[in-house]
């Protein structure tokens, strides 16, 4: 069971699942470990240390994983090999999805040490995801689970329409199938950078 943004956080284990089901919640405490001052504090155990570089690690490995799978999706589509793009999708989700989800796991124990070190347990009971994102925003100048959500939302809508715009003018060259593909592409792609970017500070 995830923790909506309005109710309060009733356990870590439940703030635990949280992160690990919800994107944005997942985002938020990513930008949220990334910043300096919180990485050098939490640092200072090795095991979280450890976590950071494993995690910088998971990440940059996503994105070679990405940076191929849509070099040859596009080598694929102009060669018209369908079959062969099929199996290089598959071959290139399977690790790429096994690395998001233990990155989302480093995330999770990082946050969860940063969280007990401000918060005993009657805080965290009392305090909804929403206070505890504006608290920490505000203390460390990044923006809340509200703002990421708005933001993201809104570009998520414009990529929409821009994207039903350029598919409507290219109607008449594509396939029907190709223009699915595009779209589901086009769609997922941005959605995806949306959502690595806070990550990518990490190996900075």
């Amino acid at each position: 069971m995830t923790i909506q943004p309005l109710k309060n956080v009733n356990s870590l284990t439940a703030l635990h699942r949280t992160i690990l089901n919800d994107s944005y919640t997942y985002q938020w405490f990513t930008r949220l470990i990334a910043q300096p001052e919180v990485r050098s504090e939490v640092s200072k155990d090795p095991d979280i240390h450890q976590c950071y570089k494993t995690l910088a690690s998971n990440f940059m490995q996503q994105r070679v994983l990405h940076l191929i799978f849509w070099g040859t999706v596009l080598t694929l589509l102009l060669l018209k090999n369908y079959l062969l793009l099929l199996t290089v999708v598959i071959l290139v989700l399977i690790p790429f999805v096994k690395l998001q989800k233990k990155s989302r796991e480093y995330v999770a124990l990082i946050s969860l040490k940063i969280i007990k070190g401000k918060y005993t347990q009657d805080n965290i009971s009392q305090t909804s995801l929403y206070q505890l994102s504006e608290q920490l925003s505000r203390e460390f100048h990044i923006p809340s689970i509200v703002d990421i959500i708005y933001h993201t939302d809104k570009i998520l809508r414009y990529a929409i329409i821009f994207l039903g715009t350029m598919l409507l003018i290219i109607w008449p060259i594509y396939t029907f199938t190709k223009l699915c593909l595009i779209l589901f592409g086009c769609f997922f792609a941005i959605k995806f950078l949306l959502h690595s970017k806070p990550i990518i500070k990490i190996l900075k």
